[in-house]
């Protein structure tokens, strides 16, 4: 990681209609790819301390591995995907919910 790197510094990550994402390991810590800041809302399970994300995968050997799925998938490509799904539930159980109602209940619901 750059240490330059900075999510505070990007104007897409700091739009107020945005959700940024960050990336955890199992026991909770920070990825050490995810760039800090506090425009961060939610961080969501990624890779780390040899853990990785279970995941379908492109059948045979066009994928990570020569199966169906791969179990150390990581990064942001799986943290933000994860909370885009819990997105897509809420709004699937209240489509009326706007982008301040997902933003409160996603940090209501995090710890």
């Amino acid at each position: 990681m750059d240490s330059d790197d900075d999510s505070n510094k990007d104007g897409y990550a700091n739009a107020r209609q945005t959700i940024a994402v960050t990336a955890i390991t199992h026991q909770g810590e920070q990825s050490w790819y995810a760039e800090p800041g506090a425009n961060i809302l939610v961080a969501a399970p990624s890779d780390g301390d040899g853990e990785g994300i279970t995941t379908t995968d492109n059948e045979g050997n066009g994928g990570y591995r020569n199966g169906d799925y791969t179990d150390d998938f990581g990064g942001t490509s799986s943290a933000t995907p994860l909370v885009s799904g819990v997105i897509a539930l809420l709004l699937d159980a209240n489509e009326n919910l706007t982008y301040r109602d997902i933003q409160h209940i996603l940090v209501q619901s995090s710890r």
